[in-house]
């Protein structure tokens, strides 16, 4: 999965790979909303969300508290939430001088369940809409 590999990174690489993504909209200072339609995953103890919009897109979610998961998991969602980078101590470094790493994370602020068609999420995943776009 693409977004696994984007989330541990030095911090600059870390801002500029996830600056304006295709699949999420920013919806105010520093809140996103994802485009296309998502789905929250279990991943032995983590959670990660994965959006279908031109492609597949998976990013690690710090914090369950305010969103009970569990409840969630394998379902498709319409999802809102903010970023974080946190620094990880538990990564070797390979070749010195390491830079420090960082991991990138969301925390949900919102979310709602959607109903998805196979058909649709096969839409969502080439064009980020559940429909192709009317020709012109």
């Amino acid at each position: 999965m693409l977004g696994i590999v984007l989330c541990i990174m030095t911090l600059s690489a870390l801002d500029n790979a996830i600056a304006e993504q295709v699949w999420e909209k920013e919806i105010g200072s520093g809140m996103y909303e994802s485009k296309g339609v998502s789905k929250i995953e279990k991943l032995s103890t983590r959670y990660m969300l994965t959006t279908y919009c031109k492609g597949m897109h998976s990013i690690y979610i710090k914090d369950t508290k305010k969103v009970n998961l569990d409840s969630y998991i394998d379902h498709f969602v319409r999802v809102r939430y903010s970023r974080i980078a946190e620094q990880r101590f538990d990564v070797q470094c390979v070749k010195a001088p390491c830079a420090p790493i960082y991991e990138a994370n969301i925390v949900i602020q919102d979310l709602e369940e959607i109903a998805v068609s196979i058909e649709e999420l096969a839409h969502y995943q080439t064009s980020c809409t559940a429909v192709d776009p009317p020709a012109r």
